[in-house]
């Protein structure tokens, strides 16, 4: 029973977002833009950190000497890293590569005509 009351209670309280289904999207819209923005950056971020863990990789396996267990783990971190390196660069490609194809640019987002 108490169910069924807050189901008809919330299914009553989205009825006039659905009458009144057109909205100013400037805030959406500059919210989508924003979140862009910092997308872009982080990006080449984390494929600076992914360069950044395989020459530590590089540090330890050439300072290690004759320990081989520093030497397999300073291997391991270089392949980890250019693992890393190769997939970021590859999805980031591949999305740019999309884009072009679809005919979608990066740099704008879409915003809906609004009925006067």
């Amino acid at each position: 029973m108490k169910k069924k009351i807050l189901t008809s209670i919330a299914l009553l309280a989205i009825v006039p977002s659905v009458a009144f289904a057109q909205v100013d999207t400037s805030y959406f819209s500059q919210l989508i833009t924003s979140l862009k923005g910092i997308l872009n950056s982080l990006v080449p971020l984390l494929i600076a950190a992914a360069v950044v863990y395989f020459l530590w990789g590089v540090l330890q396996f050439v300072a290690s000497g004759d320990d081989e267990e520093k030497r397999k783990a300073g291997r391991s971190r270089m392949i980890n890293g250019i693992i890393a390196i190769f997939v970021m660069v590859s999805v980031w490609g591949l999305i740019g590569f999309l884009g072009d194809v679809t005919g979608i640019d990066g740099g704008s987002v879409y915003v809906p005509p609004i009925v006067p």
